[in-house]
């Protein structure tokens, strides 16, 4: 597994790696068109979002040595599906902007349901956030993944006078190797004045769906992609292994 998201990986980056400095935190958390950034909802009343305490990853269940100058933080409420940056828009696919119908659909896959739980870890010194979500989110069909990735592998994206261009790319997986009904892995890397990407690891076991996703500055390179490795493996695991010993 590692091996083939590392040949994806040196595809898009060619192994171009950028050095990541502490102004860099602000572009990562602020970069709404890769992340799910819109915190508290409506509906949220109706959710239980104790639901997979037990289940949902801490950063206890990771080895340190392979997770060095992470720090955990509560994700206490479920966060809502992008939404579009104001003026920002994609002239030459439309269906494709940022917190359009196509990405919308992506999130519901796992922001929506009644039951949900969230921890993030953040590494200041690196500039990286890592989300993990498990919900029972009923919008679990992964082909509706595969459609935005298939529609928008490359769009310009204008906001005022300036332009990015956001690429989608599909890394291969087999759910087996993790024990999962359903996985697809992808990767949003934003380029322009700077160049930020979220790796994303979406699963099902059973009845729930997990969650990782991965804020960095540059493109993937195997560093990076093996720290996402790292976490989306012990999340798999951590939620399969409880399902199979009959806690969840």
């Amino acid at each position: 597994m590692r091996e083939r998201i590392a040949a994806v990986g040196r595809w898009i980056g060619n192994h171009r790696r950028h050095t990541l400095i502490a102004t860099v935190v602000v572009a990562v958390i602020g970069v709404a068109v890769t992340s799910l950034v819109i915190f508290g909802r409506d509906d949220d009343l109706a959710v239980d979002m104790h639901a997979y305490d037990e289940q949902i990853l801490s950063i206890n269940d990771i080895p340190v040595r392979t997770f060095i100058g992470w720090e955990e933080q509560d994700l206490v409420t479920r966060p809502a599906p992008a939404q579009t940056p104001e003026s920002m828009s994609a002239p030459d696919s439309g269906q494709c902007v940022p917190g359009g119908e196509l990405q919308t659909r992506v999130h519901e896959m796992v922001v929506t349901g009644t039951k949900w739980a969230g921890s993030r870890f953040v590494n200041p010194a690196a500039a990286q956030i890592v989300n993990v979500q498990l919900s029972n989110s009923e919008h679990a069909d992964p082909v509706v993944i595969d459609a935005w990735l298939e529609a928008c592998v490359r769009t310009r994206l204008v906001t005022g006078g300036s332009e990015e261009e956001m690429q989608l790319s599909s890394l291969p997986v087999t759910p087996a190797f993790y024990r999962l009904d359903e996985a697809r892995v992808y990767a949003v890397t934003v380029a322009g004045e700077r160049t930020v990407t979220t790796m994303y690891g979406w699963g099902r076991a059973q009845d729930v769906t997990i969650q990782v996703d991965y804020t960095f500055a540059g493109e993937p390179n195997d560093d990076t992609i093996a720290q996402f490795d790292v976490v989306w493996r012990a999340q798999a695991g951590k939620l399969v292994g409880m399902q199979e010993a009959g806690v969840l």
